[in-house]
């Protein structure tokens, strides 16, 4: 009886003594998404826009005169797209392209984040919701993202696997490093672009972009996790037979 409480005093500790394991600095909100009627925004551009057909056009809807990066506006969000992410806000090439609003044509949207500073040692975790979906890239020519975090998707069209969608079964998380733009050492400034799908059967559909870069992540990533838990589990072992010798 003695050895099992014992036992259960040191598992007990073990638990007090393992979870700052899981706490990590203040949470710092690098970018997000925001915009305004009038269309100015200090968080992002509108880049460029894709027809089905490849052709490259400045702007879907008025392609002769607008600038090759412009601004981008809030959108309102409406059924089923879900509430912003945090304080951010929902973007689009204009306003009114939320569910209800004005249609936009098939193809890809291009946005960029503003330029922002990554340090050699850091994580972040980039959260994203998009209409139809989005494809994110580090810097222009950098790699494409994974998901890790990605659930079945509804709604937003037929959302495929790593894509992130309008609800909140399909928000995409991303987890990556300083590392995945290439910042071995010192500091650089670097972007993250969104290539936003719009492939409704009608030829035209809602569509919208919305998203929030933290550092560190908000919470250890599934495989920290994983890790934690296996490192609890066997340092319990261990007590545990070092308390029946």
């Amino acid at each position: 009886m003695k050895n099992v409480a014992r036992t259960v005093a040191v598992v007990a500790a073990l638990s007090v003594c393992l979870c700052p394991v899981v706490a990590h600095a203040q949470v710092t909100l690098v970018t997000e998404s925001s915009g305004t009627a009038g269309g100015t925004t200090s968080s992002g551009y509108f880049w460029a826009y894709v027809t089905p057909g490849g052709t490259i056009e400045e702007n879907p809807t008025h392609p002769s005169n607008a600038p090759a990066e412009q601004n981008v506006y809030s959108v309102t969000p409406a059924s089923p797209w879900i509430n912003p992410i945090g304080t951010s806000t929902w973007i689009s090439f204009e306003p009114n392209t939320q569910p209800g609003g004005t249609a936009a044509p098939d193809g890809n949207y291009v946005y960029m984040s503003n330029a922002f500073t990554v340090t050699a040692g850091e994580s972040f975790e980039l959260l994203v919701l998009a209409d139809d979906t989005t494809a994110v890239q580090l810097d222009p020519g950098g790699d494409f993202l994974s998901s890790p975090d990605y659930p079945s998707a509804v709604n937003c069209s037929s959302v495929p696997v790593g894509d992130a969608g309008c609800t909140a079964s399909n928000e995409a998380i991303y987890y990556f490093t300083a590392a995945s733009f290439g910042v071995t050492s010192g500091s650089s400034q670097h972007t993250i672009g969104f290539s936003v799908d719009v492939g409704a059967t009608s030829g035209s559909g809602p569509t919208g972009l919305d998203f929030v870069l933290y550092d560190p992540p908000t919470a250890p990533e599934p495989s920290s996790l994983i890790l934690l838990a296996t490192g609890m589990a066997g340092a319990v072992g261990a007590a545990y037979r070092r308390v029946r010798a």
